[in-house]
C-alpha cells in the first residue's frame, strides 16, 4: 500500500477558516455520489494554530491505495480531473506539492479527536544516500525520538523508490507524530531543542526539515 500526500496552501482571498470549510464539506461534493473504489483511505489534515507551523500549507490530503499503478489509474480518471477542477476553488495549486510515500509504523497507537499531528518533512544530509538515510531514520533516529519525546503515534514515510528514477524528490520522507494536544504538541518541541540526544542524531543525517501541524478529518479508514 502506498500513502500520497497532496500538500495544499491556500488560495490568498481565502482565511483558513474558510478554507477549511470548503474543504471539508464542498470539495468532497466535486465528484458527485460516486463511489472511489481506488481509495483505501483517505485523511484530510487541516492545519491548526498552534503550535506554530513553519510549512504555509493550509491543508494535506493523505490519500492511500493499493499500488502506484492504483495511483496513476485514478489520476487519469473523470472524477479525478473534477477534483482537480474543484481545487481552483480554494487551493493555490502553482504552490501545491505532492509526494507518495511508503509508511513504516514505528508506535502504534489511538487516534481521537482534539489530537495534534505534527508532519515534519525531511531531506537527507548532503552526501548520504537514500539508503543510509532511510536505515539511519529507522534503526537510530527513532529509538531516541520514542526515548525523549512524549508521543502517542509515531509513523514513518519513505518517499517510494520509483521518484528516484527520474529525478530528486524535494523530500526524502515525511515523520507523523500524534500529540494528545496543542499544549503537547509544544511541549515536545520544546523538549526537541532541549535534547541533546535529538538534536546531534538529527545533524547526522537530516540536511533540512520544515514542520506542519495539523487536525486530522478521517474519512475513509476501513477496520
Amino acid at each position: 500500500m502506498i500513502h500520497h500526500h497532496f500538500f495544499m496552501p491556500k488560495r490568498a482571498d481565502f482565511t483558513q477558516e474558510q478554507f477549511s470549510q470548503y474543504y471539508r464539506y464542498q470539495h468532497i461534493k466535486a465528484a458527485g455520489d460516486q463511489r472511489i473504489p481506488a481509495l483505501i483511505r483517505y485523511v484530510q489534515s487541516h492545519r491548526v494554530a498552534e503550535p506554530p507551523s513553519a510549512a504555509d500549507f493550509a491543508a494535506v490530503a493523505e490519500v492511500w491505495y493499493e499500488s502506484e499503478a492504483a495511483l496513476t489509474q485514478f489520476t487519469s480518471s473523470a472524477q479525478y480531473a473534477k477534483f482537480r477542477a474543484d481545487e481552483l476553488n480554494f487551493v493555490d495549486v502553482s504552490r501545491a506539492e505532492n509526494l507518495t510515500t511508503v509508511d513504516h509504523v514505528m508506535l502504534e497507537g489511538e487516534r481521537k479527536k482534539g489530537m495534534v499531528k505534527g508532519m515534519f518533512m525531511l531531506k537527507r544530509k548532503p552526501g548520504l544516500t537514500v539508503a543510509d538515510f532511510r536505515k539511519h531514520w529507522l534503526e537510530v533516529h527513532a529509538p531516541i525520538a520514542l526515548a525523549e519525546m512524549d508521543i502517542r503515534r509515531y509513523v514513518q514515510c519513505h518517499t517510494i523508490d520509483s521518484v528516484y528514477n527520474f529525478c530528486e524528490p524535494q523530500w526524502d520522507g515525511i515523520t507523523h507524530l500524534w500529540f494528545d494536544d496543542a499544549a503537547a504538541a509544544a511541549r515536545a518541541m520544546a523538549a526537541v531543542l532541549q535534547s541533546p540526544a535529538l538534536t546531534a542524531d538529527a545533524a547526522k543525517f537530516i540536511g533540512h526539515t520544515a514542520n506542519l501541524f495539523v487536525a486530522e478529518h478521517i474519512l475513509i479508514w476501513p477496520k
